[in-house]
């Protein structure tokens, strides 16, 4: 019986895992803007990490959760992005972002 309980939870476990993009230590300036808020204005936040699909920061800001977000960092080559992400999570002062364009 424990042979067919680990067949049946191995597959999960590796989809689960191939579904995640590696994460790299982050730690430049962010700049984070509403662009569809005129009212929300430029917040200065700390980057946590990087993936390909997204990025963490800590900020003291309330973020909206709804509203898509204007992310802008130079990445550690010296190369400037600017681009569209959605707020998946806060955890106390850490914020995680996903792009919704690349």
């Amino acid at each position: 019986m424990n042979h067919l309980a680990k067949a049946s939870s191995s597959p999960g476990l590796r989809s689960i895992e191939k579904r995640r993009k590696e994460r790299h230590p982050f730690h430049s300036l962010i700049l984070i803007s509403a662009p569809s808020d005129d009212s929300v204005k430029t917040q200065i936040c700390q980057g946590v990490d990087i993936s390909d699909s997204g990025i963490s920061f800590q900020s003291d800001a309330e973020l909206d959760f709804f509203n898509a977000i204007r992310v802008e960092y130079t990445d550690d080559n010296g190369d400037n992005f600017c681009r569209t992400a959605r707020l998946l999570y806060r955890m106390n002062r850490k914020y995680y972002a996903y792009f919704i364009e690349s």
